[in-house]
């Protein structure tokens, strides 16, 4: 286009951006992600990031399609249908709770991004990221990790040894405390660490399996990135001593060393 019309980048954007606002196909068009992938990916890379899309205009606009095209994009190659049609960024959503900087989730027919995150990677560097929350949802949390299947079995063995034991110790007119604080010092946290870590594998398993799609270096490079921007959620997340056995969520630090093992 700019090459067969000599105006600046400028000029076509500003054209460009009054046929959006006079047309009511092209809004709906867009929408929909009717464009075809190489003339949306042209007009993307004509117009540079400015400010990390602070202004949120036109080049937000394009930036968005450009992501729901990359979504459709990895779902054909992994083989999934995707009706994704549009981006929501936030930072905490209701039913997902807090929005991690190197994550993604999906509801209904959007794509759910990290609102600190926007304009900081090229549409098509969130791919890796993107690749590997579908196999996660639509492939590997469908099966019953080995650790939910070991927790509904050790779960009421827990339950009987301890209440036996504790009986013997303390009585029936000491057990009802006693049991309380044996559930939340011992069964609780046992439970809970089967639990979080047999999904953390399999998040690290989707990692992997991302790779075939976008490519390990690629994926490296892209978690590397999200890491040097040292955001706080990121470096939270690191940190972590002791709540790192309750959660399923691995640290940036965790997918790329899982990662350069390969």
């Amino acid at each position: 286009i700019l090459h067969h019309t000599r105006i600046s980048p400028d000029e076509l954007e500003r054209r460009i951006a009054q046929l959006v606002r006079t047309s009511r196909l092209i809004p709906s068009a867009v929408t929909v992600g009717s464009y075809n992938s190489w003339a949306h990916r042209i007009l993307w890379r004509s117009f540079p990031m400015s400010g990390r899309l602070k202004d949120y205009g036109f080049e937000s606009e394009m930036y968005d399609h450009t992501i729901v095209q990359v979504v459709r994009d990895v779902s054909r190659q992994l083989g999934f249908e995707s009706n994704i049609v549009q981006v929501l960024w936030m930072d905490w959503e209701a039913r997902f709770g807090r929005m991690d900087s190197d994550e993604c989730n999906f509801h209904g027919q959007a794509v759910l991004l990290p609102k600190r995150m926007r304009g900081a990677l090229e549409p098509e560097e969130w791919k890796p990221i993107i690749a590997s929350r579908l196999i996660y949802r639509k492939r590997l949390r469908r099966s019953q990790p080995w650790g939910e299947g070991l927790g509904i079995l050790l779960g009421p063995l827990l339950v009987i040894i301890g209440g036996a034991i504790l009986y013997r110790l303390f009585g029936p007119e000491g057990i009802g405390i006693a049991s309380l604080i044996y559930f939340v010092l011992v069964v609780g946290p046992i439970l809970a660490n089967l639990f979080t870590q047999a999904h953390k594998k399999l998040r690290l398993q989707a990692d992997l399996e991302a790779t075939r799609p976008v490519g390990k270096e690629t994926f490296l490079l892209v978690l590397r990135k999200i890491d040097g921007l040292r955001l706080k959620d990121i470096e939270t997340t690191k940190e972590r001593r002791v709540t790192r056995h309750l959660s399923s969520k691995p640290s940036i630090s965790e997918r790329i060393e899982n990662l350069s093992r390969l």
